[in-house]
């Protein structure tokens, strides 16, 4: 019986194999369904049977270039190829358009090369020529009037004397202090007083200075005086104050040197020049009757007057020494000063009243005081500047990364190394795992 069973048994999975292969094909012609022609398909002719087919889903299949299932379908094209990479088609990239051509402009051709730069090029900042050099740089634009005012400059030499001085000027002649008036002689009325007379003066003098401190020169001064004792009379009582009238005109002039003592500063110069030398002064003097009055004197012709005045004529020649102060102050820097000066007589041979005092405005000029223009040495060779600032330009090598310090070695110890991420700020502890041990 048993045996019986075992066969039973056995003929039973042979008929369930044999079923599977059916239901397979069957499953396959329902899934090719869709791909049949709608039209009914006519029954093949009779003829010699076709091998039976094979199914097309294994990767050998797929690759042999056999429609081995028979349904028109050959390897990736086959439903059953799909499942496998080699049928899988890459995506199609569509390559790019291709660049738009660019729109067409009107390019202006870069002006030529000057041979030299010159006129309006050496204000212009731009390397013209190309030659490395730029505007005043140029030998040929270093006349240029902007480029003049560029490349000269003035030293200053806080030692050197000022040289040649040059001063001339002008002003007011006073009486001298020590006598206010003088005696002219009248043969009918004798001596007429001469009260204080004023009129002006100029001034000459050149000089030369060694030093900074000391110097020697001459002066000429000239001038004249006018004097009178015009005033008003009473018509009433014709009482007059003096019993004549007078005018009086001098001239004077003085030739003689001078030592000058100055100290300069930066721009104010004080100075004391002490003056000796010869003095000439001639006066003349009209003298009319006190009880004429000035009306018809000055009605007078010369002839007239000559007849009805006297006259008195004074000729002094003497040697006259003179204090001379002063100060200057340069309006162009050690070259043109403006300033004032005194003309003081202190001494005289003779008659010292007659020398006046001066009070002068002097304009002085001391062309040897200051230094002519110098070109900077930059301009002056502008071959060794480019050489110069080339050189500079020049990359040099980077120095060597310096060597690190060794490390003292350790005996025998492991130093741990230092994470380099450092921990969290807030690390998870067991408490805030709920699945953590305790």
């Amino acid at each position: 019986m048993i045996r019986h069973f075992r066969t039973a048994s056995i003929l039973c999975a042979i008929a369930l194999l044999a079923a599977l292969p059916a239901q397979s094909q069957e499953k396959k012609a329902k899934k090719k369904a869709p791909k049949a022609a709608a039209a009914e398909v006519a029954p093949p002719a009779e003829g010699p049977a076709l091998p039976e087919a094979e199914p097309e889903n294994t990767f050998e299949a797929c690759q042999d270039q056999f429609d081995n299932d028979g349904d028109g379908h050959v390897d990736c094209v086959d439903q059953d190829c799909e499942v496998f990479a080699i049928c899988v088609r890459p995506a199609v990239i569509e390559p790019p358009p291709p660049p738009m051509p660019p729109e067409p402009r009107f390019v202006i051709p870069p002006p030529p090369v000057p041979e030299e730069e010159r006129g309006w090029m050496c204000s212009d900042g731009i390397d013209n020529d190309r030659d490395g050099l730029v505007d005043c740089y140029e030998k040929l634009c270093q006349s240029h009037r902007r480029c003049k005012r560029e490349i000269y400059y003035v030293p200053v030499d806080p030692d050197k004397a000022p040289g040649l001085l040059v001063s001339f000027g002008g002003g007011l002649a006073v009486p001298n202090f020590r006598g206010n008036q003088t005696k002219g002689h009248s043969d009918i009325y004798g001596d007429v007083p001469f009260h204080p007379d004023y009129g002006g003066l100029v001034d000459l003098s050149i000089g030369v200075l060694p030093v900074k401190f000391f110097g020697v020169g001459l002066n000429l001064i000239a001038g004249g005086t006018y004097g009178t004792n015009r005033q008003d009379w009473d018509d009433g009582d014709h009482i007059f104050d003096d019993p004549y009238k007078y005018d009086a005109v001098k001239g004077f002039g003085h030739v003689g040197g001078y030592v000058r003592f100055q100290w300069p500063f930066e721009r104010f110069v004080p100075y004391l020049q002490i003056s000796g030398g010869y003095t000439y002064a001639r006066e003349r003097w009209w003298i009319y009757d006190g009880q004429e009055p000035w009306s018809n004197i000055d009605e007078q012709d010369e002839a007239e007057l000559d007849s009805m005045s006297d006259y008195d004529v004074k000729i002094y020649r003497h040697f006259t020494v003179a204090l001379e102060p002063g100060f200057d102050v340069f309006v162009a820097k050690r070259f043109f000063a403006v300033g004032l000066r005194a003309w003081m007589p202190v001494w005289a041979t003779s008659n010292p009243d007659v020398d006046n005092v001066g009070v002068m405005l002097n304009f002085s000029f001391t062309p040897m005081w200051r230094e002519r223009p110098v070109v900077k040495p930059e301009y002056a060779n502008p071959a060794s500047t480019l050489e110069e600032e080339t050189r500079e330009e020049e990359p040099t090598e980077p120095p060597p990364p310096p060597t690190p310090a060794a490390e003292p070695a350790t005996q025998g110890t492991v130093v741990a190394a230092e994470p380099a991420v450092p921990p969290p700020a807030d690390p998870i502890t067991p408490l805030d795992d709920p699945y953590a041990t305790p």
